[in-house]
């Protein structure tokens, strides 16, 4: 009779097991892909890597099988990304593939949490500690996202499970010591914690004596050999050594500080003063606010732990301290305890957040089911209403989570940056630049990570000017260059900008696919639309072959989208009086137009045109210069002199990008950055210097602008002085003149100071 309701109360305590499992399983599994909507960094590098290493043999720093990834420069941890590689291999790289293992972790955790609460008090504690665990906001937001940092509670359940089991199997001891070995690579708390634990447990297990000194002997053995890697890894940055290559594995130097010399304030100055501070918020996180107020950790106004635990988690903190004092014999409990006490003194040690003291959550959760427990021993009723108010605290969490905070955390997780990169990336011509929003954090792993680069390629073209620094910035790999506010993006062909950035790039001029918070943008001049409404790379623009008029001939090169040309028509540009039209023809791809009638000097092109599949007139503008025995060019090659910043742009504005004006691109001119002098022999007498001074774009509204000076014979000739943005047409008298000097000033501003001279001509003197 009594075997028949053991067994009866058994099967009811697996049900029970299964089904809140089920629950468990349901929420850390419940659309992992796009919730949290977007990447976090920190997901995308340690993604990135494991399909590096997968595919390539090495991450993204080109280190084999490396101990801890260089990441950013300052180190990341190596183990979920080693964890994640088989999943990368069935699914290939995605949001959902790098979460599958957390998310699998977690439940894993959820049934591992069951047992050791069983082990530690019995059924009735297993079945509560698995329910709040399963509901628990800070393991379901934990389980959710793929933070390298959250890899680490579970390795060290794992860990302390079988050390709470070698009680009773003492071989079992080895296993633990390897876990806690395997914990290092999981996260750089564990180099404080580990040793922590491991004297206070020493102490209570020799005095208890609980193993045999063979089993410590051989469990140290095993800690040794599995943790040598990564204390080698210690051992290489902290004494600046280099880089070890071991072929099964390599040692990596990191360029920058190594990100576990900053996890304590053991070595500060004000040790003392941060300790306080230290415990001060660990105290606030834990049972005044519940967060960190970092969104990404925890949701607002629910925090890592619902507030009505917290009575439960001292009833339980009190009993289990009595129950563990009765226990006469070495006990399952003090693993708990100690856990909890060096989790504790490792969180005062650095600033706290929830990622970095996450090993405090699993003793106090164990503690608040005590604490339950303790109710449920002494009264069904009331154990069933605590229960029916824990699913009402979770059904609240769940519907804020997947509603208020999903809209919220997206920010954090960069939602749609990746679908825009993607977008872009797929419809862009393989010849285009992309240039990419550098508005988040490190947006170039991102853009690794949706597009699945090749890392020989990423690291033979990658362009990063502080290699020595903790958290390198990537400037531009292959196609990409990150920044769209810069003179260059805005003569780009294929661009991704946040929204709020996209608005700087007119409709008329870019094909706009919009996401939530990203716009990929295509410039019309190179894509139309196919059938299904997508950017399609084709030539929208005429193109002239050569700016100098050659033959009475200027030749363009036709777009393919050409539908006819309408009208064709020159104005000088010096002298604008000077205008008509002009004959042309329409051979092969090139449309020829005759310039017999040209003035000489510089003269802008006019064409207007239809292209398919358009109503409207399409207008292009080109400037050419039609040479004679009475006028030149500026020769760039004579100019000699100095500027304050960076050196002479040729035929370039200063930033480096194509001079423009008037919406027409100048192919003459030189920019500086003022102040500047150079100076310009004379070849032969002038009698005359048109000149176009302007300030750069890169400029913008820079605040007063700057002033341009032409002195001849050293004496002023003539001086514009400009606001931002703006630009001056100079008539220069040359005669006498066998020496200018071209000279740039900023004025009360220091930041107006690109400056251009634009399509510069002599006149001969006769």
């Amino acid at each position: 009779m009594l075997a028949a309701v053991g067994q009866s109360r058994f099967r009811y305590e697996i049900l029970v097991f299964f089904a809140v499992l089920l629950l468990g399983a349901l929420v850390r599994f419940y659309a992992l892909g796009s919730v949290p909507a977007g990447l976090n960094q920190d997901e995308a590098s340690m993604g990135y890597d494991a399909y590096a290493l997968l595919h390539y043999g090495a991450d993204r720093n080109g280190m084999h099988n490396p101990v801890q990834m260089i990441a950013w420069g300052s180190g990341q941890n190596a183990l979920q990304a080693y964890a994640t590689i088989p999943f990368i291999a069935l699914f290939d790289l995605s949001v959902f593939s790098i979460r599958l293992v957390p998310a699998l972790f977690g439940v894993f955790c959820l049934a591992l949490f069951y047992w050791v609460a069983r082990r530690i008090a019995g059924p009735k504690l297993a079945v509560v500690a698995l329910f709040i665990l399963a509901i628990s906001p800070w393991h379901i937001v934990l389980s959710r996202w793929a933070l390298e940092s959250n890899f680490l509670p579970g390795t060290m359940l794992v860990a302390m499970a079988l050390l709470i089991f070698a009680q009773e199997r003492p071989r079992l001891l080895y296993l633990s010591f390897a876990f806690f070995a395997v914990s290092l690579y999981a996260y750089s708390t564990a180099y404080a914690f580990v040793p922590v634990f491991f004297l206070m447990y020493g102490i209570y297990a020799l005095w208890h004596r609980i193993y045999s000194i063979k089993d410590w002997i051989i469990a140290c053995s095993v800690f040794a050999v599995v943790a040598a890697p990564i204390m080698l890894f210690v051992i290489v940055n902290l004494f600046k050594l280099e880089t070890i290559d071991l072929r099964l594995f390599s040692v990596p130097r990191m360029p920058g500080e190594a990100r576990y010399t900053h996890m304590t304030s053991f070595f500060s100055n004000e040790f003392w003063g941060e300790l306080a501070k230290n415990f001060h918020r660990v105290i606030e996180i834990l049972f005044i606010q519940f967060n960190d107020r970092e969104t990404q950790s925890s949701v607002k106004d629910i925090g890592t732990v619902y507030a009505f635990s917290i009575p439960f988690l001292f009833i339980g903190l009190i009993l289990f301290f009595r129950d563990l004092w009765r226990e006469k014999r070495a006990s399952a409990k003090m693993p708990i305890l100690l856990w909890l006490i060096a989790a504790l003194g490792v969180a005062i040690l650095s600033w706290p957040a929830v990622h970095r003291m996450n090993l405090v959550f699993f003793p106090l959760i164990l503690l608040i089911a005590y604490g339950v427990r303790a109710v449920w021993l002494k009264s069904n009723v009331i154990f069933a209403v605590i229960m029916l108010v824990y699913l009402g605290l979770f059904v609240r969490f769940e519907k804020v989570y997947f509603t208020e905070y999903a809209e919220e955390v997206g920010a954090f997780f960069f939602e749609s940056y990746t679908d825009a990169v993607g977008y872009a990336y797929k419809h862009a011509d393989v010849s285009h630049t992309l240039y990419v929003s550098d508005n988040l954090n490190q947006p170039y792993i991102h853009v690794l990570f949706v597009t699945k680069y090749d890392v020989k390629d990423y690291i033979s073209t990658v362009d990063i000017p502080n290699r020595s620094d903790a958290f390198q910035i990537v400037k531009s790999f292959g196609r990409f260059v990150f920044g769209v506010q810069t003179p260059q993006a805005a003569e780009g062909k294929v661009i991704v900008a946040r929204n709020d950035e996209a608005r700087r790039f007119p409709q008329e001029r870019y094909i706009a696919k919009a996401f939530k918070n990203y716009t990929a943008l295509f410039n019309r001049d190179y894509y139309g639309l196919n059938a299904d409404g997508d950017p399609v790379s084709q030539s929208n623009k005429f193109e002239l072959v050569n700016p100098a008029v050659s033959n009475d001939q200027i030749t363009l090169i036709k777009p393919e989208a050409l539908a006819s040309v309408s009208n064709v028509s020159f104005q000088a540009f010096y002298s604008p009086d000077k205008a008509g039209k002009l004959p042309f023809n329409i051979a092969d791809n090139k449309l020829v137009i005759d310039a017999e009638q040209l003035p000489e000097g510089i003269n802008k092109i006019i064409v207007v045109s239809k292209l398919l599949n358009s109503e409207v007139d399409s207008t292009q503008f080109f400037l050419v210069f039609k040479s004679s025995e009475s006028l030149s060019l500026l020769d760039l090659e004579r100019l000699h002199g100095a500027q304050s910043f960076g050196a002479l742009e040729k035929n370039r504005a200063y930033e480096g990008s194509v001079f423009t004006h008037e919406e027409f691109a100048i192919p003459w001119g030189f920019g500086a950055h003022a102040d500047s002098s150079y100076a310009y022999e004379l070849p032969v007498p002038m009698a005359s210097l048109e000149i176009t001074v302007a300030m750069s774009q890169a400029s913008g509204n820079c605040g007063d602008g700057a002033v341009f000076e032409i002195w001849g014979n050293g004496t002023p000739l003539v001086n514009a002085d400009l606001a931002p943005a703006q630009s001056r047409k100079l008539l220069v008298d040359l005669k006498g003149i066998n020496a200018l000097e071209f000279k740039t000033y900023m004025k009360e501003s220091p930041h107006c100071d690109h400056t251009n001279w634009i399509a510069p001509v002599f006149t001969l003197a006769k």
